[in-house]
């Protein structure tokens, strides 16, 4: 099955590329930092270890300032998000790993479904999760300087992780921007985050599934997950709907206000009336429509984009149909 929405257009924003990074000063910025690492308390042996490791990837440079040039509409974007393929996947997935999904669920208040959706919005349920050493795409991001500050702290925490994990930091890959695992957590968010499931005292997101599934489930509890509770719906819009009043950034109102509105809610309601909520209506008022709830809020604290929500919402929607 896949899911259909009209299809609009959504203007994709671009970046400015900066001046050309020269790969001989790699080595340079490699000693500072390992010397500033050490300075502030971090273990010299664990510092080295990675450092000494690390080697300069230009192309990971231009993975990052390269930026579609095609305009998605909604549409197409939930074609590849919630698609046959993924869907079919998913319930697969999701009654292989049951009793795990359940017991996580159980702890946290996060559907087993939603899970499910992450995991597989993010890594295609564990097939893609990157070939990069992120001790390489950390270091090589740092150096190129844009985003330094924030390179170089990730950095820091993947020291940590290679000591809390006893793992040589060669053998930890992930995508070309320093996302580890099945579920794509930065280090930095590894270490807040990242949740043994399986009881063994360590958190491996890479190779243990009740650990990926724990600690997708705790990143959400943590940011605010109100269990038993929808995270979107698709809604039919008034003719009349105020346009000022749409958008996901707008302050949230009851969701009575919406239905007194004219607002048509498409499938069950919720049952209380004061649920504070918002409309969104990516592509404006003649394309799909949706009324968001407080989940829908966390799960941007995971990806900021609203796209990324309504597919996570839609293909999990899909998985226990």
């Amino acid at each position: 099955m896949t899911v259909t929405l009209t299809a609009c257009a959504a203007t994709t924003p671009t970046k400015t590329a900066s001046a050309q990074v020269d790969p001989a000063g790699f080595e340079n910025w490699r000693s500072d930092f390992t010397q500033r690492a050490i300075q502030a308390g971090y273990d010299p042996t664990a510092v080295r270890t990675v450092t000494q490791s690390v080697t300069f990837q230009p192309q990971l440079i231009e993975l990052d300032r390269k930026q579609p040039e095609t305009q998605l509409t909604l549409q197409q974007y939930v074609e590849k998000t919630v698609s046959t393929d993924r869907i079919a996947k998913g319930r697969q997935k999701l009654a292989e790993n049951r009793t795990a999904l359940n017991a996580v669920a159980a702890r946290t208040g996060v559907p087993a479904k939603v899970i499910v959706a992450l995991w597989g919005k993010e890594t295609s349920y564990g097939a893609f999760t990157g070939g990069v050493k992120i001790g390489d795409a950390l270091s090589t991001m740092a150096y190129e300087g844009r985003r330094r500050d924030m390179f170089e702290r990730e950095l820091l925490a993947f020291i940590q992780i290679t000591q809390v994990l006893g793992k040589d930091p060669n053998v930890l890959k992930g995508s070309w921007a320093g996302a580890m695992g099945q579920c794509q957590f930065m280090p930095t968010s590894y270490l807040k985050y990242a949740a043994d499931g399986s009881g063994d005292g360590k958190a491996d997101i890479w190779f243990s599934l009740p650990d990926v599934f724990a600690s997708a489930a705790n990143f959400l509890q943590q940011s605010g997950w109100q269990a038993g509770q929808l995270i979107a719906q698709p809604i039919r819009l008034p003719a009349n709907i105020n346009v000022a009043a749409l958008g996901r950034d707008k302050a949230p109102r009851p969701l009575r206000d919406w239905q007194q509105a004219g607002v048509t809610i498409i499938g069950n309601a919720p049952t209380n009336p004061n649920i504070p909520s918002k409309l969104y209506a990516p592509d404006g008022v003649g394309g799909p429509a949706f009324i968001l709830y407080p989940n829908f809020d966390v799960l941007l604290r995971w990806n900021n984009s609203g796209y990324f929500g309504v597919g996570v919402t839609l293909l999990s929607d899909q998985l226990d149909s």
